[in-house]
């Protein structure tokens, strides 16, 4: 009978224990729910609290865009903004003819009397004209539109002065006012060129290309850009399409063969020097890049005839023509001293 209490007993503390566990979890299941719920509700809050602030905030701008439109700031800036765009439109305007100027009796005889003159007076011989330097170009013909012309002048002057800062400067402003002017960034580049700031030359110069294909003087500047950066396989392309536009001009040939002798392409390498000699006969450069051309070929011969054409036309580094290694197999031909025994005494 005891045993029977016993297990009676036991049977009913495991199903309560059962029962305590099951109701347990379904207290807990209903504690996850809710906090599920009250973090869905704090979501939708803060979303509403933000789009609140954001109106609060765009509301707020607007009033103070309000209150900055009535102050005496605004209205002063106003005004300044107003003759800015009265000056604008004076400077597009075409300038006014000049007035002739009337000519007294005294300067009409004085004119009758200089044409008498000039014709019993004997003619001297007009002078030969300057050789053109290199450097800025001239402002003629740079742009049509007026204030862009105006910039364009200001930063030749200051380009011509050694002042590219400011230079380009006037030139930002100038492409501000004609951002279709090819011709604004070909300048823009060459000043770029000659402060040594290849990488932006050549943005300058591909700009000027993107607007006029046609434009070869760009396509020679880039092509020379390349070759300072050391990317002679573009540096190629560029003189090639400079040649297609412009034919007959001796410096793309010679660069060219040049290019051609440092990738060791030596037959092109000799007709593009060819090509720049017969254009350019008093470059000595191109005679000595035959010579060396020729050299390493084999044919020493002839690359003794050309290194003597450089020398005729005034090469003189004669520790160069000694040390090259280009010109190794020149020195080894036996008339290769006699023909520098002269100068190298």
């Amino acid at each position: 009978m005891r045993i029977q209490v016993f297990f009676l007993l036991f049977g009913l503390s495991i199903s309560s224990f059962l029962y305590a566990q099951s109701e347990a979890q379904k207290t807990i299941q209903k504690l996850r729910d809710q906090v599920q719920r009250q973090k869905r509700k704090i979501e939708e809050l803060e979303k509403k609290y933000q789009q609140l602030y954001r109106n609060y905030r765009r509301v707020l701008l607007k009033n103070l865009e309000y209150k900055y439109e009535n102050t005496k700031l605004f209205q002063a800036l106003k005004k300044i903004q107003q003759k800015l765009k009265h000056l604008q439109r004076q400077l597009s305007k075409p300038l006014p003819k000049p007035k002739p100027k009337r000519e007294g009796f005294g300067t009409k005889v004085k004119k009758v009397f200089k044409k008498i003159w000039g014709i019993f007076r004997p003619k001297r011989p007009s002078p030969k004209p300057e050789s053109g330097r290199g450097g800025p170009p001239s402002p003629k013909d740079i742009s049509q539109n007026r204030i862009a012309h105006r910039y364009a002048t200001w930063a030749i002057q200051e380009w011509g002065k050694g002042n590219y800062n400011s230079a380009l400067r006037y030139l930002g402003y100038a492409i501000q006012h004609d951002s279709k002017n090819d011709k604004l960034f070909l300048l823009k580049g060459k000043i770029y060129y000659e402060s040594k700031d290849f990488s932006n030359a050549i943005q300058s110069f591909t700009k000027a290309i993107s607007l006029n294909f046609r434009n070869g003087e760009a396509y020679y500047f880039r092509a020379i850009c390349y070759m300072y950066t050391k990317k002679y396989t573009q540096a190629i392309q560029d003189f090639s399409t400079t040649l297609r536009l412009r034919p007959n001009d001796p410096k793309a040939y010679s660069y060219r063969g040049y290019l051609h002798l440092i990738t060791k392409r030596y037959s092109a390498a000799a007709s593009d020097l060819k090509r720049a000699v017969e254009l350019d006969p008093k470059n000595k450069m191109n005679y000595y890049n035959l010579a060396c051309v020729y050299s390493l070929l084999g044919q020493s011969r002839t690359a003794i005839v050309y290194l003597k054409q450089a020398i005729k036309h005034g090469y003189n580094d004669f520790d160069k023509i000694k040390t090259d290694p280009d010109l190794e197999n020149a020195r080894k031909d036996p008339l290769f001293p006699s023909v520098f025994k002269r100068q190298w005494h």
